[in-house]
């Protein structure tokens, strides 16, 4: 895993933003998602967001991430938005939802129009994060597969845990890379940042 978005739901959201990033391993990065107007991208990048994702194409964000050098990451379904989204500056450009197009939804956008980068996002599960993967997505952007909301409730991190390394070991065997042992992870406790 490279990168961990919390989902913005106002001030309280990001509040944490600087204690959970700096008890973070080196190489993960902290970001924003749902972030929908410019103004809560500013808030978020204020906050100190490393990234700000978003579900839909507002070239009105990708300004303000732009403006502040934030990568942004919109999200797109169509051919023509995910185009437009990254004719506009979009670091990576989010297909979203793509777990009910499928892998080969990305593939043929990806045969299309190869030097776009693109993130599967919406419906991503462990049976088929691997197909993403192979299919060319650059990243899968995964939530309550992963991070399951009863887990969450019941401060369940070992299982968190659990399933975070099962997803980054089927995108290792996707990309052709052999899995490493993987250290045992120590849970993060603080606020929680649903």
């Amino acid at each position: 895993m490279t990168a961990i978005e919390i989902l913005f739901a106002g001030p309280t959201a990001i509040q944490p933003l600087g204690s959970v990033s700096t008890r973070l391993r080196r190489g993960i990065s902290l970001g924003i998602g749902g972030v929908l107007t410019p103004e809560a991208a500013r808030e978020a990048i204020r906050a100190g967001a490393a990234f700000v994702a978003a579900p839909n194409l507002n070239p009105d964000v990708l300004q303000a991430c732009d403006a502040a050098g934030v990568p942004a990451i919109p999200g797109a379904f169509t051919l023509t938005e995910i185009l437009q989204a990254w004719k506009l500056g979009a670091s990576l450009v989010k297909v979203f939802p793509a777990g009910p197009a499928g892998a080969g939804y990305v593939g043929e956008i990806l045969r299309a129009v190869p030097e776009v980068r693109l993130v599967a996002a919406g419906g991503i599960s462990l049976a088929n994060v691997g197909e993403f993967i192979r299919a060319g997505a650059a990243a899968v952007g995964v939530d309550d597969e992963m991070v399951p909301g009863d887990a969450l409730a019941r401060r369940d991190f070992a299982e968190i845990a659990r399933r975070t390394g099962a997803f980054a070991e089927a995108v290792q065997r996707a990309r052709g890379i052999a899995a490493r042992p993987s250290q045992p992870v120590r849970p993060i406790e603080g606020p929680d940042v649903r």
